[in-house]
């Protein structure tokens, strides 16, 4: 159950700053690997949307609507 929830949880992650899930495949990669996926997991998100779609803990205020 806890790796499920792993993959699950750093595949939203990776898709934080516009990467694929398929990153987590550097795991396989012994030392770099983990060294590049700790990094993508610590990295800032992107501010704005990206191909995955809008951040969900971002407020958004529409100007238009005022």
């Amino acid at each position: 159950v806890f790796v499920i929830l792993g993959i699950s949880l750093a595949t939203r992650r990776l898709h934080d700053i516009n990467k694929s899930g398929w990153f987590q495949l550097l795991y396989l990669v012994p030392i770099v690997g983990a060294i590049a996926m700790i990094y993508f997991l610590v990295k800032k998100g992107d501010e704005g949307e990206n191909r995955f779609g809008r951040p969900e803990n971002v407020n958004v205020i529409d100007i238009k609507a005022s």
